[in-house]
């Protein structure tokens, strides 16, 4: 089975005194539940590397 994502990619240029959250309201509805799950999953992974514990297994990520 071959699945293919879907990438999303959008910019928004501003002044830092001008941004809001607006941006990332709509990025985050766009990517959806499971882009946001994933997206977090990457965060958790790339923590535990930093600490030095490499790849979580399933079972030790709950």
């Amino acid at each position: 089975m071959n699945e293919t994502k879907q990438v999303i990619r959008m910019a928004r240029l501003v002044k830092a005194s001008e941004q809001d959250r607006s941006f990332d309201l709509v990025f985050w509805k766009k990517v959806g539940a499971e882009g946001r799950f994933e997206a977090a999953w990457q965060m958790v992974s790339e923590v535990q590397a930093i600490k030095g514990k490499g790849h979580m297994e399933e079972e030790n990520a709950l």
